[in-house]
């Protein structure tokens, strides 16, 4: 990096992403100013909170600054959530324009967009998919995330304005489950903890590519502190693991103690993902540290293991 940045601001940085983040950031930047922009309030050690919306013009004007370097980790949305109510995702859209006109009026330094690697390349086939790969997202969640990515790059081409894209796999790894937005994992060992049955819709022979919350935010940050902008990554592990598979992970740690109620599968499930990770590796000399049955034992022992003491 040219210049050590002076300022970050986040959007979403109460997150089980942007919580982890927002301590690195620190670790990394000690002077550096951090602040995250959420609806409610939120007492980060580190960190100044701003209490609003992301889309908030005025409440953006008032909180961005010249060369701020911003990621934008916020998104009221999930795959399922989408479904339910689209024009949820309409208003992430709107929003995020809203974030990237005062961002190009302010002269930021760079846009970090946490996209969704799990959901904008669609189905269309079954091997790790590559960024050069042509999307075509069959949700919601996908549509909306791939139409942000457009903008991102319109508005590079027409204002200059430099970004970074990130396609996140299915991240995990949080350390307490009273947060919004879950993810399988975290659903899964909120059953165990409350002994209830697993959920599964469909067969369980649905892939993910599952990426562990402190292997994301070293890459994040390598990404961060680099000076490469107008680029898209993949962000994940490259290997992929099947519902069955976490669940036969959970019934060793959980000593076959698992009761699973199988679902009739949903349309906006996409059957495989996993991510192509040759283009962070060789950039970045970077891979992940976590396997996923190591990252499973550390939540279940976390969470599910304390609630039963």
């Amino acid at each position: 990096m040219t210049s050590k940045p002076k300022r970050f601001v986040l959007t979403g940085g109460s997150g089980f992403i942007g919580r982890v983040l927002i301590v690195k950031l620190h670790a990394m930047f000690p002077h550096a100013q951090i602040v995250t922009i959420d609806r409610s309030q939120h007492t980060h050690s580190v960190a100044e909170t701003v209490t609003g919306d992301f889309g908030d013009t005025n409440l953006l004007q008032k909180t961005i600054q010249v060369d701020d370097i911003v990621i934008h980790l916020a998104c009221h949305s999930t795959p399922g959530r989408a479904e339910q109510d689209q024009v949820l995702s309409i208003q992430e859209v709107t929003k995020t324009i809203n974030l990237l006109n005062v961002c190009q009026e302010k002269n930021i330094r760079k846009i970090v967009f946490l996209s969704s690697g799990g959901t904008v390349y669609g189905s269309e086939r079954f091997i790790p998919f590559r960024e050069t790969d042509l999307c075509r997202p069959i949700n919601t969640h996908g549509i909306m995330k791939r139409t942000i990515e457009d903008f991102f790059k319109l508005y590079w081409k027409l204002h200059g304005l430099p970004y970074v894209i990130l396609r996140v796999s299915n991240a995990y790894g949080r350390k307490t489950l009273k947060q919004h937005n879950l993810g399988l994992i975290d659903v899964f060992l909120g059953c165990l903890s409350q002994d209830k049955p697993l959920q599964v819709w469909g067969d369980g022979k649905t892939i993910r590519d599952y990426i562990h919350v402190e292997d994301l935010t070293d890459l994040m940050c390598a990404i961060i502190q680099s000076d490469i902008t107008n680029e898209t990554f993949n962000v994940g592990t490259g290997v992929g693991t099947s519902i069955l598979g976490v669940i036969e992970i959970l019934r060793e740690l959980h000593h076959n103690d698992v009761v699973v109620n199988t679902l009739p599968p949903r349309g906006f499930d996409i059957p495989y993902n996993v991510l192509d990770m040759t283009l962070v590796g060789e950039t970045f000399d970077w891979s992940p540290s976590i396997a996923i049955k190591e990252g499973i034992e550390s939540m279940y022992n976390t969470i599910v293991k304390q609630v039963s003491c």
